[in-house]
């Protein structure tokens, strides 16, 4: 790929990055919906846990990615639906270069996991009062935000280009999405359990299979967004 490929690639992503981003904000979907979604799915968590803090506090980790992971689809949904209503047409003849819709829908959807995830790490930590132990702790739990969002987000468009001409992506989408999404539910769960519990320190290996999982989806999503577009 030339220079001027890449100059182009990166000139698509950044606009249509900014095009979700700025139909998400004027929708209020991200506010209205799915913050409250969060706050529902942590409240119900608890009462189904009871009313002791002990465990609350030993699970915080879990609750939080399972919360995270369930209000990631939404955010996937949202962004597939935005493409939906003009077709996989509207994206070949646009003359944008479909990598660069891929990766520019990866960023959009991307920040909008990452404030879901920083805005229910903070709900959970007041309301199950785990707390978040060491500075270290809290830098590392920000970049393991940071690359599963990446992945959940690259995962998640990869199988929204086959619905975007369909009609059953809210119902395959969750089957296709969540079990893939299941290394990065472990490996994030596993790299932030010391920072809500204060025991132990975060091992290294988690984040680099964090890492890894970010690197095939995204690369993967990346090779075959166009292709999946032209055969659905």
């Amino acid at each position: 790929m030339s220079l001027a490929t890449y100059t182009q690639m990166f000139r698509d992503s950044l606009s249509v990055t900014l095009k979700d981003l700025r139909i998400e904000l004027r929708s209020k979907v991200l506010t209205m919906q799915v913050i409250p979604l969060v706050g529902a799915t942590i409240i119900i968590f608890g009462f189904a846990l009871g009313p002791n803090l002990s465990p609350l506090k030993q699970n915080a980790a879990g609750l939080i990615w399972i919360s995270i992971l369930l209000c990631s689809m939404l955010a996937v949904q949202r962004s597939i639906n935005i493409e939906k209503d003009a077709g996989s047409d509207i994206l070949k003849i646009s003359g944008f270069d479909l990598a660069g819709v891929f990766i520019g829908k990866v960023i959009s959807v991307a920040t909008e996991i990452f404030v879901i995830g920083i805005i229910t790490i903070i709900t959970t930590a007041v309301a199950f009062n785990t707390g978040l132990h060491g500075i270290g702790n809290i830098l590392f739990l920000i970049l393991i935000m940071l690359l599963s969002s990446i992945s959940l987000s690259a995962l998640g468009i990869v199988f929204g280009a086959m619905f975007i001409v369909s009609n059953t992506a809210e119902t395959l989408l969750p089957l296709l999405y969540l079990p893939l999404a299941s290394p990065i539910l472990l490996a994030a769960t596993k790299a932030s359990l010391p920072t809500f519990s204060g025991n132990g320190s975060i091992k290294l290996i988690w984040i680099g299979i964090l890492f890894l999982l970010a690197v095939a989806y995204f690369s993967v999503g990346s090779i075959s967004f166009e292709p999946l577009l032209e055969d659905f």
